[in-house]
């Protein structure tokens, strides 16, 4: 039964790392593009 629990759980830490994935990927990918354009402007200047 412990077991069982422990596999549930592990099933259910990796769906969530999963679901939140695109989140993550996101945030990064709009930070990424933040620190690119302030680069930029900076150089620019």
């Amino acid at each position: 039964l412990l077991l069982c629990a422990f596999y549930y759980n592990k099933t259910f830490i990796v769906f969530v790392i999963l679901s939140s994935l695109p989140l993550l990927s996101s945030l990064f990918f709009s930070a990424t593009i933040l620190t690119l354009i302030s680069h930029s402007c900076s150089f620019s200047s």
